[in-house]
């Protein structure tokens, strides 16, 4: 009887060290996956901040980039006289779109219009360059613009007028090189070091559009 007790007593251990042991391996266990799964949260949240970081760096550096806009408006009305009978009014409406101050520069004439004479190729005949032009506040003679200066937000509206001497489609493209220019607040610690305009990374911007005009004859 003695014996069966010891034997019992030394189950009753054997069974409690098991328990423990099965326990404490357990608790190990799940503090390895615990910890696995805080490391992919850790990781998880650093790549996700770090992803913020670099879309507010691009923001940022988007907003720092010129963005002009560009509007083409075509319309047609009578204009007798001996080359045709009507003319293509063109309207330009250039915005400055971005957050910094930039600067438009129109080579030679930012204006080309042609016509088209075969659909199958888009083939454009006759294109004829059209230039910007002022009249000067002192003298009144017509000078070409070779540029214009947009501070954000500004909009510049200038036209055009075409002959139309026959009915037909009509390609038009207006074209025009810009470029970031300081605000009058920034300064440079070297003034060689400023950014100019030949320094100034520029960007080629142009519009089209296509135009089914009458030539004078009635619709």
């Amino acid at each position: 009887m003695h014996n069966w007790t010891d034997v019992l007593n030394t189950l009753k251990v054997i069974s409690t060290v098991t328990i423990g042991l099965w326990a404490a391996w357990t608790f190990h266990k799940l503090q390895k996956v615990r910890k696995a799964e805080l490391d992919l949260e850790v990781d998880a949240a650093k790549i996700k901040s770090e992803h913020m970081v670099q879309k507010e760096t691009e923001a940022r550096l988007l907003a720092l980039q010129p963005q002009l806009g560009i509007d083409l408006a075509l319309t047609e009305a009578p204009l007798p006289s001996e080359q045709a009978k009507s003319c293509l009014r063109v309207t330009v409406t250039l915005r400055n779109e971005g957050t910094s101050n930039l600067q438009v520069e129109f080579e030679g004439a930012p204006l080309m219009v042609g016509r088209i004479v075969s659909t199958g190729d888009a083939k454009i005949d006759h294109v004829l360059p059209y230039e910007h032009f002022y009249l000067a506040p002192k003298t009144a003679k017509q000078r070409r613009a070779g540029y214009r200066v947009f501070r954000v937000g500004q909009k510049r509206q200038f036209d055009f007028l075409i002959p139309i001497p026959e009915p037909g489609a009509y390609f038009v493209q207006f074209a025009a090189w810009y470029y970031r220019i300081p605000f009058d607040r920034e300064t440079h610690e070297d003034d060689s070091k400023s950014e100019s305009t030949s320094e100034a990374p520029s960007i080629f911007a142009y519009e089209q559009k296509i135009f089914l005009a009458s030539g004078g004859l009635t619709r």
